[in-house]
């Protein structure tokens, strides 16, 4: 959906079908391989019969959904498409609720959006260069000092798919290829950086972040120093307690009935290597379910 060129690339490869909104591609597509469609609300334009045989007996394993859509397009729109062609592939050839290999091509800013609609995708480390977009290249005078902020969410594991030695580098503990800038942390047990820097790990948030970021001990958190409002930025913050935004630990409504006598470092056991996230005392005061990586938090 919306990769032009990478159907172009693929056609006389594999079999590939368009859906693009652009009509141009009718004059150099026949029917058997474009449909003129809006992905954002998963409209066929004209007969949407070819799509169907294109997708008649073909299986899960054989079918990959490519998605390049425009980045100011709301996430919503597009997670319910993509859900809308599953559905649409499994009763035409009679399956039950089965996934779809998925490639998403959007900003990594956007992952938070991505995983809230659809929470099975994992975002891959891999940069997407757009040779039309001086913004979201790794070359040329405008583009960003990290690279291309632009990067694959897929459904499909991490460890299979194998990068280019070329600026990636496998990572054994992580068990699939990440940017050679990020490092892996062990305290947090992953290769933390998404923006392509290299994240550096601080003791009192005990998370990786930006290497521009400082702590604020009033927030409890390390951000960005310029412009840093407290008020303001704990308002979007997501509490270490209960899970929820809109406020930061010591001011926890469904915590302030407990009463501790911790004041610093980790508010439910007083220890100061950690925070309370990663307390082992959660459980007394916290039960936790995790569905799909959608973690559900209640207070006891």
């Amino acid at each position: 959906m919306g990769a032009p060129r990478l159907h172009f690339h693929l056609r006389h490869k594999l079999q590939s079908f368009l859906l693009d909104l652009d009509e141009r591609f009718a004059e150099y597509l026949g029917p058997e391989e474009f449909c003129l469609y809006n992905m954002c609300n998963n409209h066929f334009f004209y007969d949407r019969k070819p799509f169907e045989q294109f997708l008649e007996g073909t299986s899960s394993e054989q079918l990959v959904i490519v998605t390049d859509p425009p980045f100011g397009c709301r996430t919503e729109l597009i997670s319910h498409t993509l859900r809308s062609l599953r559905k649409l592939h499994n009763q035409i050839n009679r399956l039950p609720c089965t996934p779809l290999s998925i490639f998403w091509i959007y900003p990594y800013y956007s992952a938070n959006h991505i995983r809230q609609e659809m929470p099975e995708l994992e975002m891959c480390d891999y940069r997407i260069n757009y040779t039309n977009h001086l913004r979201y290249t790794n070359v040329g005078k405008q583009s960003r000092f990290c690279g291309s902020p632009v990067r694959l969410f897929t459904n499909v594991p991490l460890r299979l798919l194998k990068l280019p030695l070329e600026g990636y580098k496998y990572c054994h503990k992580c068990d699939c290829y990440t940017a050679k800038e990020n490092q892996h942390c062990n305290r947090c047990e992953k290769c933390p950086s998404v923006n392509g820097q290299t994240y550096k790990h601080c003791a009192s948030c005990d998370a990786c972040v930006k290497p521009n970021y400082v702590h604020c001990t009033n927030c409890r958190r390390c951000t960005q120093k310029e412009g840093h409002n407290c008020s303001f930025y704990q308002t979007k913050q997501h509490c270490w307690l209960c899970g929820q935004k809109g406020h930061i630990e010591t001011k926890c409504p469904n915590f302030q009935k407990r009463k501790t006598n911790y004041s610093k470092g980790c508010l439910l056991c007083g220890k100061r290597n950690h925070r309370e996230k990663r307390c082992a005392y959660r459980t007394k005061y916290f039960r936790e379910l995790c569905f799909m990586n959608e973690t559900t938090i209640q207070c006891l």
